[in-house]
């Protein structure tokens, strides 16, 4: 057993009839070879070591299903059983389950408290900047960066419905009541874009005394030619300026699908210092394939390939997010080593799903995991190859969130959904997700009077839940049949890996099921229907990545790369 060289002893030696049994949350990973297991203890906020245990302990396994100490010292009579069982007493092993949802809004209690317990250090830094601000204003306030420890409210700020592409697999045509392939032509208001602001600095001001409003434009295309730009334009100065007013930092980013990229956008992108999420379904011809033009025989990968080129040549801060298909599911590697070539330093491959909102997705379909689990680990090996031998730091989605999974104890929660993270429609409505702006996961009218109550109070059905949450016993449909879906049940309570995933995604899983319980998550092959087979890949792909930084040298390329991407934090 490996446990850091810590030696524990007991508080008192137990006695031989006494029994011993772990607690539910206790979940054992195997390695690649099955020679060696971990045995980890989720009942607490953070994973801090990650104890490795050998084959000649597999006795211990018997505490699953509880023995007397008599027991297991039989089992280990060369003294092993009392320093086995002082380990566990000390780390909670045998401590009963937390209720679920009191401790989750506890960890969402928690770490506000930090934020706020940071506030003399924030003001300082805030002071600071913004005497820099006064004194060159032609510098916008969105170019300074709140420092970390700062809380952050994140809102995806759909400006408009309008777009000029026909995805395939569109999620947000899908929430049109009319469910017809088309934008319903609307665009933000200055008067709603005013209500937003007010809104939501009231509610960080409220929440942390300091803290980020990270803006993140959202559409359709929220930099289409014509009005909406110019809404764009007039929002990020609006929002930067009102921002340094009220004395709380902002940050911008925007979905962007690449089609309409000029010099005078990318001037605006470098001036308000964005963030660039390039929604390319790379390779070129595939993108033409799953997101082509609305009126236009023009292949839309060459134009959002070119594009991308330009930026990368023009230093905007981007990164590319892809939608993976069977077309493209076994060209990760390829699109990365082309565009990494280019200067491309991060790259997200999400896979598509089938159903949305009871639609079947015509002409393409969703990755099958095993290839595209593959190709996620040969695309892993030639990030960490890139870093070893040239320091470039490439940042691969979805594994280097596994990765600060691993380093940092766990996933809390998937997401910050009515948390941290909020939608708000063109017309006003403020909702949990931008996933689905259906009436489920709608907050309330930017213009509610009781607007800061309302968002303080969200209830737990319209948040992303917490890896502990998950664990609840009548929770997610976990022992009882689900009206969407009879055949089968969500076993996320079970999963072995559950802290490392971070469990289902309640958006995915209302538009796959219309249940939000259902326990479809952003991974590869989450799927109810799969039956014994689900999740397989997924956690295949988890277990790599776990015990590849596990096994590691301190010296190694993924130790390496690991401390470069998240700054030594770990």
């Amino acid at each position: 057993m490996k446990w850091n060289e810590k030696s524990f002893a007991m508080d008192a030696s137990p006695r031989d009839g006494s029994i011993f049994r772990f607690n539910p949350a206790v979940k054992r990973i195997e390695s690649l070879d099955e020679k060696r297991f971990l045995l980890i203890n989720c009942n607490q906020e953070r994973l801090d070591y990650y104890p490795v245990f050998e084959e000649k302990e597999r006795g211990l396994l018997c505490l699953f299903e509880g023995i007397s100490f008599k027991g297991l010292k039989e089992i280990f009579p060369d003294g092993k059983a009392e320093e086995y069982i002082a380990f566990f007493q000390r780390n909670g092993y045998f401590h009963p389950m937390k209720d679920a949802l009191s401790f989750t809004d506890k960890i969402r209690k928690s770490n506000d408290s930090y934020h706020i317990s940071l506030y003399g250090k924030l003001y300082h830094d805030l002071a600071h900047k913004l005497e820099l601000y006064h004194t060159n204003p032609s510098l916008p306030w969105s170019t300074y960066r709140s420092p970390v420890g700062s809380g952050n409210i994140e809102v995806s700020l759909f400006i408009t419905d309008i777009c000029n592409l026909s995805c395939k697999y569109c999620h947000v045509i899908d929430n049109v009541e009319t469910k017809q392939k088309k934008s319903c032509g609307k665009i933000m208001s200055q008067e709603t874009l005013e209500s937003f602001a007010k809104q939501f600095i009231d509610y960080i001001k409220s929440r942390f005394k300091i803290g980020c409003l990270t803006v993140c434009f959202f559409g359709g295309q929220p930099s289409l030619q014509g009005h909406v730009r110019r809404f764009l334009y007039s929002a990020a100065e609006y929002l930067s300026q009102k921002c340094a007013e009220e004395k709380i930092y902002i940050k911008f980013s925007i979905d962007d699908n690449g089609t309409q990229i000029d010099d005078e956008l990318i001037k605006f992108y470098k001036h308000y210092n964005f963030e660039l999420n390039l929604s390319f379904d790379a390779p070129a011809d595939v993108n033409s394939l799953q997101r082509p033009f609305l009126n236009s025989s023009v292949p839309s990968g060459n134009v959002v390939e070119s594009h991308l080129k330009k930026l990368l040549e023009c230093g905007v801060d981007v990164g590319l997010r892809a939608t993976v298909s069977n077309h493209n599911q076994n060209r990760i590697l390829e699109a990365i080593e082309k565009y990494c070539a280019w200067g491309l330093t991060a790259a997200s491959f999400i896979p598509m799903q089938d159903i949305v909102h009871g639609k079947k997705v015509s002409e393409i379909s969703s990755p099958e995991p095993n290839v595209f689990q593959q190709e996620l680990i040969k695309a892993l090996d030639y990030v960490l190859e890139l870093y070893d031998s040239k320091r470039i730091l490439f940042e691969l989605g979805p594994v280097t969130s596994i990765l600060h999974s691993i380093v940092s104890g766990g996933t809390i929660q998937p997401c910050g959904m009515g948390d941290i993270y909020y939608a708000v429609s063109p017309e006003g409505e403020v909702f949990t997700c931008h996933r689905d702006l259906i009436p489920e996961y709608s907050v309330c009218h930017l213009q509610d009077t009781k607007f800061l109550s309302k968002i303080k109070s969200i209830p737990e059905s319209q948040k992303c839940s917490s890896f502990y949450s998950m664990m609840a016993k009548d929770a997610f449909c976990h022992n009882q049949e689900c009206s969407c879906q009879k055949s089968s049940k969500n076993g996320c309570n079970e999963c072995d890996v559950l802290i490392f995933c971070g469990g289902c995604c309640p958006a995915a899983s209302k538009a796959q099921y219309g249940c939000r319980n259902w326990g479809v998550s952003a991974l590869m092959d989450s799927d109810p229907a799969l039956g014994n087979n689900r999740c397989k890949w997924s956690k295949e792909l988890i277990r790599y990545i776990l015990w590849k930084y596990l096994d590691a040298e301190s010296s190694s390329s993924i130790k390496q790369y690991t401390k470069a991407l998240f700054r030594g934090k770990f």
